[in-house]
């Protein structure tokens, strides 16, 4: 019984992470980011799904220096505090679905206006829709009905059709790219510390959750 509930939570389970190095790197820079919406509407055309999904300009300032990982399986870390989104500059794209692809790429995602809506078929979703094989969560910075919604902005990689980035990225000192190198070995180890102490804080709390969820 505990291996099973052990087996159940590591599809969630998201480790902590150690960034010295990326933090001491950083500089704030300016990004297309996802605004995330639930899916409530997809279009098919030729075979494939399309989501509106709505992009926006943002200054990505960084994260901390502890930090909790992203799992495709459960709710991605809140990102809020990290992206300064400019609301005036939202646009619509549609979004088709790849499977397998972890992230947002813009060779995936089209201006809404030059989308062939006369053309596809929309397809309204409920719960009971959107919960079929997970599809829309696939979709970087959008939720299905199915899953908790969690905050999150998730940034574009590649370079966007009509939203072309206007400030260029401020490369970092010399002494702080020649400080970074020995914080990555830092880096590593102090991750695999952490998650070793989060394996062991989550071994102890294991009966308690079991006994919780036996209750329920």
């Amino acid at each position: 019984m505990c291996v099973v509930f052990a087996l159940l939570a590591s599809c969630t389970y998201r480790f902590h992470t150690l960034n010295t190095a990326e933090v001491l790197l950083h500089r704030d820079k300016q990004v297309v980011v996802s605004v995330q919406e639930e899916a409530t509407v997809k279009y098919r055309y030729k075979g494939k799904n399309y989501y509106p999904i709505k992009l926006a300009y943002a200054v990505d300032k960084g994260d901390g220096v502890i930090r909790l990982a992203c799992s495709p399986l459960a709710c991605r870390p809140d990102t809020r505090s990290r992206y300064d989104i400019r609301q005036d500059s939202l646009s619509t794209y549609m979004c088709v679905v790849h499977k397998g692809t972890v992230g947002l790429y813009a060779k995936y995602l089209i201006p809404a206006q030059d989308f062939p809506f006369a053309k596809a078929k929309k397809i309204t979703l409920d719960k009971a829709t959107n919960s079929g094989g997970n599809e829309a969560f696939r979709v970087a910075g959008m939720v299905s009905a199915y899953f908790p919604k969690c905050k999150t902005y998730e940034p574009v990689y590649g370079e966007v059709a009509g939203m072309p980035i206007t400030q260029l990225d401020e490369k970092p000192a010399v002494w702080r790219r020649a400080v970074a190198v020995p914080l990555r070995v830092v880096d590593v180890a102090g991750t695999v510390v952490l998650i070793g102490v989060d394996v062991a804080w989550g071994l102890v709390r294991l009966p308690v959750y079991i006994v919780r969820d036996v209750v329920r």
